[in-house]
């Protein structure tokens, strides 16, 4: 009876533990996220892109790409890249769909990794890389009109125009580096001319103005010299009449006519100048 007892136990042993190792199979694999019903993240059918100048103080604006099946949203982040767009790294703070070309990015290309965010877990795909950033050419210079003073922003400005001062202005036309000239002829503009727009200098009691002998030598010297350059424009010459009679005010005192409307010397200098064309 004993025996009989034990093979009936043995029997349902051998009956039950192929059950529970297939239970267990089915725990395993649902613990592990093999099991039935699990998604993969959102697959990138078309790459991101980039569109507009690549140049700095430019913006660029980046698409999403396209992908297959839902998504909760989109990251961005920009990247700079080497010259050859091969080696890339974040740009600090620039994580929206548009981004500010930098001055300092210049020479390098730039690429834009886009996340595709869904419940069944994030997706990465990173754009081709765009044309080297360039930076703007530089514009032409601007002839500066301040009153005493005659230049142009290539070569500075020239204070306390005096008879001695007139070779500064000259070197600032054609001898400086660069000089208004040499930046005409490097930008092609050869046969423009350059005018002297406004040069000129008080003859008050200040230590910026000069005395009306030297005024007039002034009016005839840079007349004079004008003429010679065969691109050299007209010359205007700061001013005609004085606005006042304090002669401590430099702003007062730089007419070829006195307030009261008597002559300077340099008016029979701007007389001669004028005569001889």
């Amino acid at each position: 009876m004993r025996f009989a007892e034990d093979v009936k136990v043995v029997r349902r042993l051998l009956h039950i533990l192929p059950l529970s190792a297939v239970a267990l199979v089915f725990a395993t694999g649902a613990a592990g996220g093999i099991g039935p019903g699990k998604k993969a993240p959102p697959p990138n059918a078309v790459l991101p892109a980039i569109s507009g100048t690549a140049q700095t103080g430019k913006t660029m604006t980046a698409t999403t790409g396209t992908w297959s099946g839902q998504t909760s949203g989109f990251a961005f982040r920009w990247l700079r890249c080497d010259s050859a767009g091969a080696v890339c790294a974040p740009i600090a703070g620039q994580t929206a769909s548009t981004h500010l070309i930098a001055s300092s990015e210049a020479g390098s290309r730039l690429r834009v990794a886009v996340t595709a965010l869904s419940r069944n877990g994030n997706a990465l795909a990173t754009s081709a890389a765009t044309a080297r950033i360039t930076a703007p050419a530089s514009p032409p210079p601007r002839s500066t009109q301040q009153n005493g003073r005659f230049g142009f922003a290539a070569g500075g400005n020239i204070q306390n125009l005096s008879t001695t001062d007139l070779a500064r202005y000259r070197s600032q036309m054609a001898q400086t580096t660069p000089s208004a000239r040499s930046l005409m002829l490097g930008r092609g503009d050869g046969a423009q001319q350059i005018w002297a727009r406004e040069f000129g200098a008080p003859t008050g009691t200040t230590t910026r103005d000069v005395s009306e002998a030297s005024q007039a030598k002034l009016v005839t010297d840079s007349y004079t010299q004008l003429k010679s350059w065969s691109w050299a424009g007209p010359g205007l010459f700061y001013s005609y009449h004085d606005n006042g009679t304090n002669t401590t005010d430099v702003e007062q005192n730089f007419g070829i006519v006195h307030y009261d409307w008597t002559p300077k010397l340099a008016y029979t200098a701007y007389q001669a100048a004028a005569v001889a064309g």
